[in-house]
């Protein structure tokens, strides 16, 4: 299916044969489609649309040795931590400075985890799609690197229930139909919730999304907002290795 006008596509990668979740917004912010694939699904998916802003929940390389640089160090406003975390991204230190969940990036990729490997795979098909990095001009596709935990964080204004608890999902899903995402109100879930389907084990789980799902919601919504309200959106970390895109706060568009 051709897609004309922009969509707001958010992929993100875990383990396994199948590993890219994804999700599309259009400028509405209602759900287009949204899925689970394997590299060459994806590639297909991005084929039929004609323009796209693309959240990646994952880095574009491995860590390229910044903080191993003095003059880097020096440059920063805890450079005697810095030295302590040399193993990692710029931005990566960056998000640990701000008390936002970060992940940690080696130098070498044999030593990435498999999500990781599959991250750069994906990045690596996407430049030869076409796609470059957020800001770009003259182009119809642009990447932005997003971490939606730290997403989650900066916009609840708190560190959120772990991501694969229930209460981790509800949380994150009321919060991407708080910031006008087109998805189920996870409120309804309680109304479904009785004595009955609580001791029969029925409950209506099918109305969560999964957390791999809003994650890629999430990116999706970052690369919304990126594109449509980029004021709202900071850019963290160096170019020669990698930004990470945050947004700024809670204050909604």
């Amino acid at each position: 299916m051709l897609f004309t006008e922009t969509v707001y596509l958010g992929i993100h990668p875990e383990r396994g044969s199948r590993p890219f979740f994804y999700a599309a917004l259009d400028g509405e912010r209602h759900l287009l489609f949204m899925g689970r694939g394997d590299l060459e699904e994806v590639l297909t998916t991005l084929g039929g649309l004609k323009a796209a802003y693309i959240g990646v929940g994952a880095p574009w390389r491995p860590n390229q040795g910044l903080l191993q640089s003095e003059e880097t160090r020096q440059g920063l406003t805890s450079p005697s931590k810095a030295g302590r975390r040399r193993n990692m991204r710029l931005a990566e230190y960056e998000l640990r400075r701000m008390r936002l969940p970060a992940p940690r990036t080696p130098a070498d990729e044999a030593a990435c985890s498999q999500r990781l490997r599959h991250g750069f795979a994906l990045h690596r098909a996407l430049e030869r799609f076409g796609a470059r990095p957020y800001p770009a001009e003259g182009t119809s596709h642009q990447v932005l690197e997003v971490y939606p935990q730290a997403a989650f964080h900066v916009l609840l204004g708190h560190r959120p229930y772990p991501r694969h608890t229930l209460e981790g999902r509800l949380q994150r899903q009321a919060l991407l139909y708080e910031r006008g995402v087109e998805i189920g109100d996870p409120m309804a879930f309680f109304e479904e919730v009785t004595r009955f389907r609580l001791l029969r084990g029925t409950l209506p789980l099918e109305r969560i999304y999964s957390p791999p799902a809003l994650d890629a919601l999430m990116n999706a919504y970052l690369a919304f907002l990126a594109a449509t309200h980029p004021d709202e959106v900071t850019l963290v970390g160096a170019v020669e290795e990698g930004q990470i895109a945050l947004p700024k706060g809670k204050k909604e568009p």
